[in-house]
């Protein structure tokens, strides 16, 4: 595609395109072939099903030539429930679960977990305490090596229990991800720049 305009213009210049990948090795591969980053779904299989995905998007970064270490992953969750026991994330979490697999298992897209227990234990969904969340994503992070994550929280719970998870997730968990995953995708320089602020060519 070619020949066209995007309004309103990026005031920092072209923005970094993600590639979303879930099932399929096109997209995985398109990214590589481009050298942009990748966004593994990461959702509702099981880790190696995503890390095939992976795999093949970085064979193809280095077969294009691009930069070595510009090969970014990033990873979805599932889902992101914190307590203070497993036990307690499951009960609470259990119902949310339940409703969205009865939403969504429909051919193509069916789970392949047997239970809430189950996907914990073997999914990718955080559910558990802080000390459990940061131990599934550094597990996870060893296999694909992505360096930015996303997660979602439920939105069928209460909105001030969504904000109590999120503050955990940024308190508890997120300060030790840093912490013993470090990236070049998001370094200092990038912290220190504000909305407005000149853009280094």
């Amino acid at each position: 595609m070619s020949d066209f305009t995007t309004l309103p213009r990026p005031f920092a210049g072209a923005p970094r395109v993600w590639h979303g990948s879930a099932t399929t090795l096109f997209s995985a591969a398109l990214a590589g072939r481009w050298g942009d980053p990748l966004f593994s779904a990461n959702a509702i299989q099981p880790l190696e099903n995503y890390a095939v995905l992976v795999d093949h998007y970085r064979a193809e970064y280095v077969r294009h030539g691009h930069e070595p270490g510009r090969d970014y992953v990033a990873a979805g969750a599932g889902a992101l429930f914190i307590a203070d026991t497993t036990e307690e994330a499951i009960r609470q979490y259990g119902p949310v679960y339940d409703a969205i697999v009865a939403a969504t298992n429909v051919p193509g897209n069916n789970t392949p977990y047997r239970d809430i227990h189950h996907a914990v234990a073997e999914g990718p969904v955080l559910v558990g305490t802080p000390e459990q969340v940061i131990e599934k994503i550094q597990r996870f992070h060893e296999r694909l090596g992505h360096s930015l994550q996303s997660i979602s929280l439920p939105t069928t719970v209460p909105f001030a229990q969504q904000l109590e998870i999120l503050e955990r997730f940024a308190l508890e968990v997120a300060p030790v991800l840093r912490r013993e995953l470090p990236t070049t995708l998001w370094t200092e320089a990038d912290a220190a720049t504000r909305v407005g602020d000149p853009v280094a060519a």
